[in-house]
């Protein structure tokens, strides 16, 4: 069973750290855990994985290689709130 991602207003970094998932094949590499029995843990996206991300420019600007993996959409600061409220409720 597949599922969908909602990511919210994550730094950058955050969001450039998924882009191995996206890759065809592609894993996201848990390396911050460190070693374990012996192998680095992988993390292997359903074939209905899908991401929906969400990024406020304060923060920063997401990598050319992320932006490029989708659909850009800007929605004003007003509209986006009621966006993300009806969505998450």
């Amino acid at each position: 069973m597949g599922f969908t991602i909602f990511l919210f207003v994550f730094s950058p970094s955050v969001l450039d750290r998924l882009n191995g998932l996206l890759e065809p094949g592609g894993v996201l590499t848990l390396n911050e855990r460190g070693v374990i029995d012996g192998e680095m843990p992988t993390i292997e996206p359903h074939p209905d994985f899908r991401l929906i991300l969400s990024l406020d420019p304060k923060h920063g600007e997401i990598s050319r290689a992320m932006r490029n993996r989708g659909v850009e959409v800007y929605i004003l600061g007003e509209v986006c709130s009621l966006l993300i409220r009806s969505i998450l409720y």
